[in-house]
């Protein structure tokens, strides 16, 4: 009886470390599997700053978010996000699925490159690659069937401005502004590959990039028709003001 009872407590205080682990270093491990996740949707690096993980409260707050350019890229940065806040849903994540009831992305910037030989530093992401996979291939967007649940209730999408750098008629880069402050919601976002589409979009559907870059704006958007919100009156045209210099000296990552 001496035995079972000291297996059990054991056990008992095996678990009390793990879980006591877990919860030291719950802000690492979260920052890692962000990173990860990141990574996994866009194929590029990814730093953050600063995360924290609620207890009492189910928040994440994610601060200094920053998306790098793959090499090849005179400008290292793709995308400054200052802050994004995220409400959990804990017992659903117990149980594999990820719901998020709330989620506010304040993104500052998004840097759009055309590098010496003509391509676009968001090419490189991988669910452009693979929108432009799905259209040769006159496929659907993949549904991904054995992927964990995934939903967001609600987004807040916050989109200061962009900014498009010109290399490919050499040094200094011609620089074309687009203050966007956008501030749009969402509902029922069920996919982490159309949530990344459709920030891409909502950045570039009120400017002119995807007709001087030769981009394909409308087949990405067009993997975005199932969110309610999506694009609201961005569509009917562009509306924010742009502002064109060419500077002699930019410094690289502005």
């Amino acid at each position: 009886m001496k035995k079972i009872l000291k297996v059990i407590f054991s056990i008992i205080l095996l678990v009390v470390i793990l879980i006591s682990i877990v919860f030291i270093f719950r802000n690492k491990i979260i920052k890692f599997t962000v990173s990860a996740g990141v990574h996994k949707i866009t194929g590029l690096r990814l730093d953050i700053a600063k995360l924290n993980v609620g207890i009492s409260e189910t928040m994440v707050s994610i601060q200094g978010m920053k998306l790098y350019n793959p090499a090849g890229y005179e400008d290292r940065l793709m995308v400054d996000m200052p802050e994004i806040y995220v409400d959990y849903n804990l017992a659903a994540i117990l149980k594999n699925n990820i719901h998020l009831p709330k989620v506010v992305i304040d993104l500052k910037e998004v840097v759009v490159v055309k590098n010496k030989e003509g391509i676009l530093n968001i090419e490189s992401l991988n669910v452009v690659k693979e929108s432009k996979e799905k259209k040769d291939s006159q496929t659907q967007p993949d549904q991904d069937t054995k992927k964990t649940d995934f939903k967001i209730d609600y987004l807040q999408l916050k989109i200061g401005r962009v900014l498009f750098k010109d290399y490919s008629k050499g040094t200094p880069p011609s620089v074309t502004e687009y203050k966007l402050n956008i501030d749009n919601s969402y509902n029922d976002i069920t996919d982490p590959k159309a949530l990344a589409r459709l920030i891409l979009v909502r950045a570039l559907v009120n400017t002119n990039i995807s007709k001087i870059a030769n981009f394909d704006i409308k087949n990405l958007e067009s993997m975005t028709t199932g969110i309610a919100g999506t694009l609201g009156e961005g569509t009917k045209g562009i509306t924010e003001k742009t502002t064109e210099t060419i500077k002699k000296f930019l410094p690289f990552g502005n």
